[in-house]
């Protein structure tokens, strides 16, 4: 750590000095405390290589189509991918689902736009279908046995006086076992 500390020259040497004690240790636990205080005080050192980081790290998962497209389309555009490497970035970084929607095509466009809009239109059709299952599930079930126990108040606690003879009770008539 005292090594890196040596290498930073004027403002950077400035920010960490308060990190540094009387004898020359520097009191950060690695390397990336001192890149993460340098990055909080003076910004990205490197955007273009973390926008191409995040764009390996977005993944569709869980996520809502819209918000993945949104933040891929962003990093891209930050990272400066174009062309086919952003085609197989974009495919690699969806959930299983879309990717079989899209292998299911069958003359798949070969431009990232006509791709992507592909992709939002299946995703779609995707997500009204889901939506038209659940709703026809939903209507063969009934919950109506169980909305009485939904609209009922909470009990009242007990009072410690009640709690006390009610445990007494309980235990005057459990019967005891002779060994």
């Amino acid at each position: 750590m005292g090594y890196i500390y040596k290498l930073l020259e004027d403002n950077a040497e400035r920010q960490i000095r308060s990190y540094v004690t009387d004898s020359s240790v520097v009191e950060l636990p690695n390397v990336l405390a001192i890149f993460a205080i340098l990055r909080q005080a003076y910004g990205d050192i490197d955007p273009v290589e973390t926008a191409i980081n995040k764009l390996y790290e977005t993944k569709l998962a869980n996520r809502l189509f819209e918000v993945y497209v949104a933040d891929f389309q962003y990093h891209a555009a930050a990272a400066q991918v174009t062309g086919s490497h952003k085609m197989i970035l974009f495919k690699k970084n969806m959930s299983q689902e879309m990717k079989n929607l899209l292998i299911q095509q069958i003359d798949p466009p070969t431009e990232f736009s006509s791709y992507l809009e592909l992709a939002m239109k299946l995703h779609n059709n995707y997500k009204e279908a889901n939506k038209n299952a659940r709703t026809s599930a939903n209507q063969r079930r009934s919950y109506a046995p169980l909305q009485h126990l939904l609209l009922q108040p909470p009990l009242p606690k007990l009072s410690q006086q009640r709690q006390a003879y009610t445990q007494d009770l309980w235990i005057s008539r459990t019967p005891v076992l002779d060994p």
